[in-house]
């Protein structure tokens, strides 16, 4: 049978406050929440997010924030419950007539302690026992700085980040992860009235200082293996100049008329739908795991979108000064849709260092996909699948032909009904630690104004060893925690 249990007894409190005084107008808004368990009273976790927005003139204003998420648990060995992870985020946004200047502090704490089940110095999961991880604590902190400048609808900006990311192990009192980062970005939104193209660059540099990362000696020199760099490049062109008769089209599926009967109020009607829908931006999901592999296509006469990501090893262009033959992982991507129908192709290529000390490439990924959307614009079918294929670099099955075999696939039916969407999907993938395939298949209610937050669901999750576990969930309440053979 399946026993299940309430997930959360949540407590909230969100208000809103505005004044007005003289020429600057006030607005205070704050949401504070917290979760218990409903079996034990502990907290789960408990959030809260301040803003407070000065607008000053009409055209000048100030936005300061400030928000914190704390999560708790209880696998410890002695059950004691304790804040394992922890996000804090700070940040003042300033508007200057065409300018915006932001800068925005970001801050992850998480600590793993004395793991265990039932006094046991490890924890059980599907029947297994697994050995405890190690005492540590990590700490991730990130400052942002941000400028924009807008004329017209079209925008420049510019950003600077800087981040450390520090993890100490306390069973071993080892410093494991040590890393600096900068990242550098500029990008470009050139729109018009119905024609947007939008370009970014970013370049970032990681710098690795822990101990563990700089031990390797090739060829009589010692190199820090891990230092890498990475520089993108995405483009993105949406085109929403339908014509009169494409129009006209959608309003025939819409309202089941003839070209001849339509009338212009309709027309009217299936330019609001398409505008309402560029708003919202809505993505319907699967669960985030389960959902991701799928590709989105908005409601464009044309889109079309291309990035490329170039991660290099600095070892590696150290000894060899090329640049190409450096890589160690290689990210490209495109997608084209027109007139309800798109396509899209991704690759990965990965290299890096064996235990050897010698370079190699490693393996690469290809996925396929499709999108498709018929009958009403408003309450339309779509469907998306997706085909993964994967080649090992290192082995062949002959002479000419290198090791490659079907990764994943993964198909998705949706119907819009109004102010709700359903959808069935199902995704099978290929798990290299089972060296076997495990498949998931999903339904679920979505509300298309709220599309991250599920009216109801109900999934399968069937692993590698055959064995299926049910999902379900209602609200955010009701969700199958076990099931009892």
């Amino acid at each position: 049978y399946i026993r299940m249990k309430n997930k959360n007894n949540i407590y909230q409190i969100k208000d809103t406050v505005s004044t007005s005084l003289g020429n600057t107008e006030t607005i205070y808004t704050i949401d504070y929440k917290i979760a218990e368990n409903p079996a034990t009273n502990e907290l789960n976790s408990q959030t809260i997010d301040n803003n407070l927005i000065f607008k000053i003139d009409g055209s000048n204003s100030v936005e300061l924030n400030y928000g914190m998420d704390k999560k708790y648990t209880d696998a410890t060995i002695n059950n004691e419950n304790y804040n394992d992870l922890s996000y804090e985020k700070y940040g003042v946004t300033y508007y200057l007539d065409n300018n915006k200047f932001s800068y925005q502090n970001n801050t992850i704490n998480s600590k793993v302690w004395n793991i265990g089940d039932n006094g046991l110095s490890g924890y059980y999961l599907d029947g297994i026992f697994y050995n405890a991880p190690d005492n540590s604590k990590e700490k991730i902190k990130l400052n942002t700085y941000t400028y924009e400048y807008s004329f017209g609808k079209n925008k420049l900006g510019l950003s600077f980040s800087e981040g450390t990311d520090k993890r100490k192990n306390y069973t071993t009192m080892e410093e494991e992860l040590n890393v600096q980062n900068r990242a550098y970005g500029i990008y470009f939104l050139d729109s018009g009235d119905k024609i947007e193209n939008y370009y970014r660059i970013t370049y970032e540099t990681y710098d690795h200082k822990e101990k563990s990362s700089q031990n390797a000696m090739i060829n009589g020199e010692r190199y820090n293996l891990r230092n890498s760099d990475i520089l993108s490049f995405s483009y993105e062109y949406k085109n929403r100049k339908f014509s009169e008769s494409e129009l006209k089209r959608l309003a025939e599926l819409e309202f089941s008329k003839n070209s001849k009967s339509v009338s212009p109020q309709e027309i009217y009607r299936i330019k609001q739908i398409l505008e309402n829908r560029e708003r919202n931006q809505v993505n319907f999901q699967l669960g985030n795991s389960m959902y991701d592999n799928f590709t989105n296509m908005g409601d464009y006469k044309r889109n079309f979108r291309f990035n490329v990501m170039l991660h290099k090893n600095e070892a590696r262009y150290k000894i060899t000064d090329d640049y190409w033959n450096s890589l160690e992982e290689i990210k490209a991507g495109i997608f084209y849709s027109q007139n309800r129908i798109g396509f899209g192709y991704d690759v990965t290529e990965n290299a890096g260092w064996t235990g050897l000390r010698e370079w190699k490439r490693l393996d690469r990924e290809h996925k396929f996909s499709f999108v498709g959307k018929v009958g009403k614009p408003s309450e339309g079918w779509i469907l998306k699948t997706y085909v993964k294929a994967y080649e090992d670099l290192n082995q062949k099955v002959n002479n000419n032909n290198r090791k490659s075999s079907i990764d994943g696939i993964g198909v998705e039916i949706g119907k819009e009904m109004g102010y709700y969407q359903w959808g069935v999907a199902f995704e099978k993938s290929y798990v290299p630690s089972a060296r076997d395939y495990e498949w998931k298949v999903a339904v679920q209610f979505t509300l298309l104004t709220f599309p991250d937050n599920t009216i109801f669901g109900l999934g399968v999750d069937t692993d590698a060893d055959k064995k299926s576990s049910p999902e379900t969930y209602l609200f955010d309440g009701l969700k199958v925690k076990d099931v009892i053979d």
